[in-house]
């Protein structure tokens, strides 16, 4: 399941489903919308994602491209354990910002 919800400018994607093959299309699908909406400034809520395949992070880099060629960005936050250390491992840990919390995540858009 997604939840969408928006902070001030700043759009906030939450799921409790993983990043995977199996529902990589469904989250692509919600990440397009803010893209097809002009300039897309997203923050992904990793905290309830129990886990990201090597599907899900093409997906992320697919999204981040489009979002960037869109003047906007993608920013990660509150990843679990093992969505830290899958993004650790894979070195997408140095191609995201990624924030311990949403919140901090939703207020770095304004520096």
């Amino acid at each position: 399941m997604i939840e969408r919800s928006k902070q001030g400018a700043i759009d906030v994607v939450q799921a409790s489903d993983p990043i995977n093959i199996d529902y990589a299309e469904m989250f692509r699908n919600v990440f397009s919308i803010y893209a097809e909406a002009g300039q897309p400034h997203v923050v992904l809520d990793l905290q309830a994602i129990p886990l990201i395949d090597s599907a899900g992070l093409e997906l992320l880099l697919d999204i981040q491209e489009k979002y960037r060629h869109r003047g906007g960005t993608l920013k990660l936050a509150a990843a679990n354990p093992l969505c830290r250390d899958i993004l650790h491992v894979t070195g997408m840990d140095k191609l995201f910002e990624i924030y311990d919390d949403s919140v901090t995540a939703v207020g770095s858009f304004v520096r």
